[in-house]
């Protein structure tokens, strides 16, 4: 797959955008200060230049993870808190990852078979603070000077108390590992990730850019709701239910259905990306995950070739999410062989049209899809031929019911979706009286729909 410079992903992902703050790249402009400073709000008049001197006086300042290249394949783990994760069993694969990121307190221990017991970094701000141990990277995530000013404290006067709530004056960290995400970065996921929606950026959000900036494979674990729909840390004793406050959450998830899919592997209850900065999971907070794609590329974002990652496709085992729904034996397409009905199967298909599409209050919007459905604009399913630059000129199979019939050519099979039994009798007609002109007196078809060549059409009907 051709990822070219146009393409949704590229017009948004920027490798130049530092993801960490050290003493070379600290200098702020002015509008990126500004941007800042009014997240949140701080008593603190400390000078922003005065505190970076102190933080890179106490911490490594180092250009982290320059080594991006076609050779390395850096496998990242983001571990969210959701509920899901609960009876996952997900906790070996997670460790299994090179980089396992965890999201301010979600907490190992009690937990290891369903999130692991590996973390390598886990992002954090002072008021979601906890203790890490010294094989972990302590990364802050600063939404203002007098977070940075706690972290200063933490490792040294632990005189800082209070932001605005009370924080933990110190944590068990090992200060040769402390990272600062840089303020500029948060200002570009914001800007070029959410598009401004929102007043800021959610942690988890900055943290799945963030892994997209560093990492080569990134997989994405325990975001989103339960399977009931209940909205739960996995860590909580109670159900918890979130507002979208500050983040809007909805828009995160909107954005990724639209815009991400052809970029994404999407498991439950994570998502697989196959970039060499790999694909981002703004599936961020809301619904649990369903599979809209399985694309097995792996790009380089340097390059433009294959990176290292040749065995990025995760194993798809029979316990997974997919499988307790994907049904092999399920024949897709009719045939004489396969044309009884179990009579459950009949009463179903029976009702369906006359009881739930047709009934009040549907019946006008019933009509006004059909209405659209054959419209040679406004569809994806049913699309007329057109625009080839942007959805292209070929066509094998073209799924379609009486109501969104259009012309295909000698080169494509015609699928028929009955969704009643006129359906059928649609598409005899269609090849032979053409007598039929409405299923119903509250739907109208379109009359003699086809203007098919012969030979050959009759033999490309499915």
């Amino acid at each position: 797959m051709d990822l070219n410079d146009d393409d949704w992903f590229f017009l948004r992902f920027n490798p130049t955008v530092p993801p960490l703050l050290n003493m070379r790249n600290s200098v702020l402009q002015t509008d990126v200060y500004r941007w800042w400073k009014s997240l949140q709000s701080e008593s603190s008049k400390a000078n922003y230049t005065d505190v970076v001197d102190i933080l890179f006086s106490l911490f490594p300042d180092e250009e982290h993870y320059s080594d991006a290249g076609p050779d390395r394949c850096r496998t990242c783990a983001v571990v969210g808190n959701s509920g899901n994760l609960l009876a996952s069993h997900y906790g070996q694969l997670i460790d299994s990852h090179d980089f396992v990121i965890r999201i301010n307190k979600g907490p190992t221990k009690g937990f290891e078979k369903d999130v692991g017991s590996k973390t390598t970094h886990r992002i954090l701000y002072p008021e979601s603070a906890v203790d890490v141990d010294n094989s972990t990277h302590l990364v802050l995530l600063p939404f203002k000077i007098e977070d940075m000013r706690w972290l200063i404290s933490v490792f040294t006067t632990r005189h800082i108390t209070n932001t605005y709530i009370r924080v933990r004056p110190s944590v068990n960290a090992d200060r040769d590992k402390v990272m600062i995400i840089h303020p500029v970065f948060i200002k570009y996921v914001y800007e070029s990730w959410l598009q401004k929606h929102g007043k800021y950026p959610s942690t988890g959000f900055i943290t799945l850019i963030f892994a997209l900036h560093i990492c080569d494979q990134v997989n994405v674990f325990g975001f989103g709701a339960k399977s009931d729909g209940h909205w739960h840390h996995y860590f909580d004793a109670i159900l918890t239910h979130f507002s979208r406050g500050v983040h809007l959450s909805n828009f995160n998830l909107s954005l990724t259905a639209e815009n991400m899919v052809p970029f994404t592997k999407w498991r439950y209850p994570y998502i697989t990306g196959l970039f060499t900065f790999s694909i981002l999971f703004l599936f961020m907070f809301f619904q649990n995950a369903v599979i809209y794609n399985f694309l097995k590329t792996s790009v380089d974002s340097t390059k433009g070739g294959l990176c290292a990652c040749d065995n990025c496709v995760m194993d798809l085992n029979d316990d997974d999410w997919f499988f307790l729904r994907f049904n092999p034996t399920v024949p897709p397409l009719l045939n004489m062989r396969n044309s009884v009905l179990q009579t459950d199967v009949y009463r179903w298909w029976k009702m369906w049209w006359t009881h739930c599409v047709l009934s009040s209050p549907m019946r006008n919007t019933t009509q006004t899809l059909v209405q659209i459905a054959i419209e040679p604009v406004g569809n994806s399913g049913n699309l007329l031929p057109s625009h080839e630059k942007d959805v292209g000129s070929k066509t094998t199979h073209r799924i379609l019911y009486p109501e969104s019939a259009v012309d295909v050519d000698n080169s494509t099979h015609l699928v028929l979706l009955p969704f009643k039994i006129e359906d059928m009798r649609w598409l005899i007609s269609v090849f032979t009286t053409r007598h039929i002109g409405s299923s119903d007196d509250r739907v109208k078809i379109a009359q003699s729909p086809f203007r098919l060549e012969q030979p050959g059409a009759s033999e490309r009907l499915t």
